[in-house]
This record gives C-alpha cells, structure tokens and sequence, in this order.
C-alpha cells in the first residue's frame, strides 16, 4: 500500500482539475484507484483488468464515487473522452499497451512500469535518439514509451519515487496538447 500512496503523493498535482473518469488499468485489488475516492473532479472510477482477484469488494464497495468494473481486459476497453489514465505496476508491455491506449483516445496518462525484462512490442517511436551508453535497460525503454507520446502530440516528464519503496520507481507522465 505505501506504493499506492506515493505514488499518488508524486502525481497529484497533476490530477486534471476538469470534471474526468479515472480509468485504473491492471487494477489488481483496485487499491490505487481507491485512493482517488471523492476527488472533488472525478465523475466515475472503472477499474480494468483481466480477472477478479481476492478480495476486491473489500476495496470497491465502501467507495463514495460512483465505479464500474471490467474484467475483460484493456484490449477490449476503450476509455472515454476526458478520462485519466492510470496504471500501477503494469507489468512488462502491459505499459506499452496502456500508453498506447491513453494516446489513442487522446487522454492524459500516469504509468509506473516493472518488468523491465520483455522487450518492448508495439511502442515504436519514428525517431530514436541516441542515448547515452550509460542508460540502463528501464531508462532506455522509458524514454521509447515517452518519444512515442511525444511524437503524437503529448507533453511528457518522468518523475520518480524512492527506491526503497519500490525499485520499479519510474512514474511517466503524458498529456495531449
């Protein structure tokens, strides 16, 4: 749970201020979407993944914003206009496939990736820049996720967490301009 809350710590403040339906992809036990609970601009939490897991209803039904969930994967979800999405701990090219989703219904996005190993499969920037040697694999592959949004119109930045919450620190960031 403390990844939870620093995460959300790191990016509150860039929280739309517009009334906005949170889309919580590969939400798990929905622990981070919970947190937005009765942000004063949020109209609707949805809750994304691919299965039920334990204990869900314990974190959904106490919630004061109105929520929905959906089992079926991100691949067949498509979020509305004016969404902001979010994904904790997308494992591996789930974060691509989130980042490519929230560009392309032109909504602003907030990913915190892991599983750095697989190789990246649909995210590919027209133009890879030279990065310095000393990259490492997450930097490298962060930096792809982010030249992609950019190329398609989006303000991007990377902030970070401490490492002793998670080693998995990384918090990209994409807006539509």
């Amino acid at each position: 749970m403390e990844r939870h809350i620093n995460f959300y710590e790191t990016i509150k403040d860039v929280i739309p201020t517009f009334p906005f339906t949170l889309i919580d992809y590969c939400c798990g036990n929905a622990s981070l979407g919970a947190l937005f609970d009765n942000h004063p601009s949020i109209r609707k939490i949805v809750f994304v993944d691919i299965k039920k897991v334990r204990n869900l209803e314990k974190e959904i039904n106490p919630l004061q914003t109105p929520f929905q969930l959906f089992l079926g994967g991100l691949e067949s979800h498509n979020p509305p206009a004016d969404s902001f999405v979010v994904a904790l701990h997308a494992c591996g090219t789930l974060t691509d496939r989130v980042i490519e989703k929230a560009v392309s219904t032109k909504n602003r996005f907030v990913v915190m990736p892991c599983c750095y190993r697989n190789r990246m499969d649909s995210l590919k920037p027209s133009s890879l820049q030279a990065l310095p040697v000393s990259y490492s694999r997450r930097e490298y592959y962060d930096s792809l996720r982010l030249q992609y949004a950019k190329e398609r119109g989006y303000l991007t930045q990377i902030r970070l967490i401490d490492r002793k919450i998670t080693p998995m620190n990384h918090i990209l960031i994409g807006f539509p301009q």
